[in-house]
């Protein structure tokens, strides 16, 4: 399995649709669309391990018909091919604005079924890519039989006819009907009329005449008619200017979405004069209030005017690529509703030499803020509920600002690592904390904490367990992270190095970097004695880096996507937290001195690519522990790794292996 990709173009509406005879002469509600080369979606499917949870998580968060379609492949290539069934993240960009009639959604799911088979290594039909698309979204576009001219039934997926090799040239002056406003396609009733199969049967032989001859004015008056008899399912009031434009500018013919607001006036691209003709149709929409597009869906003729958006808008506060909603002072600058949303920002430090640090306030904010998100959208929970988790310090701060942000509440099963600062924080915000006993033993404390979550479920069914180990809603927020990283940095080779710890952080900004560079390395850091990837026979009796290592497996840690793992002891860590102040005067934590150490390292072994550290949080935790003991730090300079083949060999202060990306061993693997 691998990354996989898909595209998927749209269409301008139809040409022609009503009810036709099938091959058994049954009536079948057809259509024949009007296809465009622009706009497309374009899809990126990273599978999950077969160990990993099933389901699909689709960034962004409305394309939930591109997520159903993307479950709905990976089992289609599970029957077709045997491949496991597996969950995995889908990204969804690109395509037309939903609701105007272009087949917004069926080029979503095609794209996302496409880019499903292409991870699975697997090659589905267009016959059974449009099964997949009506399966999820209730009625489909021929979309994914490319240019041809179809007369498609639309609920069932399935061709009735192929009316020739191609359409014949023509260019459009494409506009919005109905002020642009969006169509729900599927409560549109058209219920037929005794004497209507007649007629689209009469209109489908005409088309299909049209097409063979390539008659561009035959396909006009097929066009125009099918536009005419819509005017029962979705009434266009523009249409009587629509047709009045045409006949005053040359064209021959117009059309529209039938169950949206996008319409047209067909040109022939081989007419005379064929640029005035356009110039002065699009002149005279605009005077009529209909602003044209620049809409070309045959190679010949556009129009130079305003272009017809294809980015999707933003659809409200729960966009996980965006941490909030955002208002404009009297500058025009944007300005944060809450707290939460510029903590979830990071900063990129350039420090030279290739590193480039990730600094973070509090990094699992970003990770908190998008999962309630979800959470919120998609009713799982509703303002007033009490959300869960265990968390040995930053998460437990970064739920307890996502609570405070949509009014939930909040309850911390927490380390005993939490400190006086942040335990003062969590009353404030609200939070209820219950903390564990003091220990030594990092083991017994998360062990305390997980029997504590399974008996607090027990006591309070209600509350819900947000699961940061083991949800993979909790890399959505990571997105924003990932296009902020691209956006400052170019398209030079970079290598991520960051703790493994939850998963959730590396994993995911590696999955969305490797969008646009599959090849971006990914260099994990753990603590000696975690199980995550293996080392939890060897002990460092000084270990305290809880954030980033842990005593039982991680469902939200995917190994396959780790190309090199780095361990390291307390006092190497020590000795990356003491160079990163002294050197750049950049205050955080432990988990960042080690991650700092390792990039280091990493940058000198490979001078031609910039390496991105990853720092979750600021050392403020620390300065007792490790700070206090700067004075012991070894300098950097005199610290390597020791290159390991097997996992047998780790021992402290350091180790190197080459993971290759490789599955998590045994007893690393979580099981629910």
């Amino acid at each position: 399995m691998t990354v996989g990709t898909g595209q998927a173009t749209c269409h301008h509406g139809e040409i022609l649709q009503g009810v036709f005879l099938d091959e058994r002469g049954r009536p079948t509600r057809g259509l024949v669309t009007l296809p465009m080369s622009e706009p497309r979606t374009r899809a990126l499917f990273t599978p999950f391990s077969v160990k990993a949870p099933r389901h699909v998580v689709v960034d962004p968060l409305d394309r939930a018909k591109a997520a159903r379609a993307a479950e709905l492949a990976v089992a289609e290539c599970a029957r077709v091919a045997g491949t496991p069934l597996v969950g995995g993240y889908l990204s969804v960009r690109g395509g037309a604005r939903p609701g105007l009639g272009m087949g917004s959604s069926t080029s979503d799911v095609t794209a996302s079924v496409r880019a499903v088979a292409a991870g699975l290594g697997v090659e589905l039909s267009p016959e059974s890519v449009a099964r997949v698309a009506v399966a999820a979204e209730g009625a489909s576009d021929p979309v994914m039989f490319g240019e041809r001219p179809l007369l498609f039934a639309q609920r069932e997926g399935r061709v009735l006819e192929e009316l020739g090799p191609v359409l014949p040239e023509m260019a459009v002056v494409g506009c919005l009907t109905g002020s642009g406003q969006p169509v729900d396609t599927l409560s549109l009733k058209g219920n037929a009329r005794r004497g209507d199969i007649a007629v689209y049967e009469r209109l489908r032989a005409a088309l299909r005449t049209a097409i063979t001859e390539e008659d561009v004015a035959g396909v006009g008056r097929v066009s125009t008619e099918s536009a005419i008899l819509n005017q029962r399912v979705l009434p266009k009031d523009e249409l009587g200017t629509l047709r009045e434009v045409a006949r005053e500018c040359g064209a021959v013919g117009i059309q529209v979405a039938h169950s949206g607001n996008v319409a047209g006036v067909l040109f022939d691209a081989a007419a005379p004069d064929l640029g005035e003709r356009l110039a002065a149709a699009a002149d005279r929409l605009d005077a009529a209030g209909l602003t044209p597009t620049a809409c070309s869906p045959r190679p010949h003729g556009s129009v130079p005017r305003r272009p017809l958006r294809a980015a999707r808008p933003h659809r409200g506060r729960l966009d996980p690529s965006h941490p909030g909603p955002t208002t404009l002072d009297h500058r025009g600058a944007t300005l944060d509703e809450h707290v939460s949303e510029a903590i979830a920002r990071p900063d990129l430090i350039d420090l030279g030499g290739g590193l480039l640090c990730l600094r973070f306030e509090s990094m699992k904010v970003a990770s908190a803020l998008a999962a309630v998100r979800h959470l919120l959208d998609t009713g799982v929970v509703r303002p007033g509920d009490t959300l869960m988790d265990s968390s040995s310090g930053i998460y437990a701060y970064g739920l307890a600002l996502a609570a405070h942000r949509y009014g939930l509440r909040c309850h911390i099963i927490g380390s005993t690592t939490i400190d006086q600062p942040l335990r003062l924080q969590l009353a404030i915000l609200g939070a209820t904390l219950e903390q564990m006993p003091p220990s030594d033993d990092l083991r017994l404390d998360q062990d305390r904490r997980v029997r504590r979550v399974g008996e607090v479920l027990r006591e309070h069914p209600d509350y819900h367990w947000m699961r940061q180990y083991h949800d993979v809603v909790h890399g959505l927020g990571y997105r924003a992270v990932a296009d902020q990283i691209r956006k400052e940095t170019g398209d030079g080779p970079l290598t991520l190095v960051g703790g493994v710890g939850s998963g959730a952080s590396t994993g995911a900004l590696a999955r969305y970097l490797r969008e646009s560079a599959p090849d971006t390395p990914l260099v994990g850091v753990q603590p000696f004695g975690s199980v995550t990837f293996g080392s939890d026979h060897v002990t460092d009796p000084q270990i305290i880096i809880a954030g980033i290592g842990s005593s039982i497996p991680f469902g939200n840690v995917d190994h396959t996507l780790y190309d090199t793992l780095h361990w390291t002891g307390f006092d190497a860590a020590l000795a990356g937290s003491t160079d990163l102040l002294r050197r750049h005067a950049v205050f955080a934590g432990l988990s960042t001195g080690a991650a700092y150490l390792v990039a280091r390292w990493e940058a000198a072994a490979a001078p031609d690519r910039r390496v991105v550290f990853v720092a979750p949080d600021t050392g403020h935790r620390y300065v007792d522990t490790v700070f206090a003991r700067h004075e012991e730090a070894a300098d950097v300079t005199d610290l390597a790794p020791r290159e390991v083949g097997d996992l047998k060999e780790l021992s402290p202060p350091w180790c190197r292996m080459a993971w290759g990306r490789q599955p998590a061993p045994e007893r690393a693997v979580h099981r629910e």
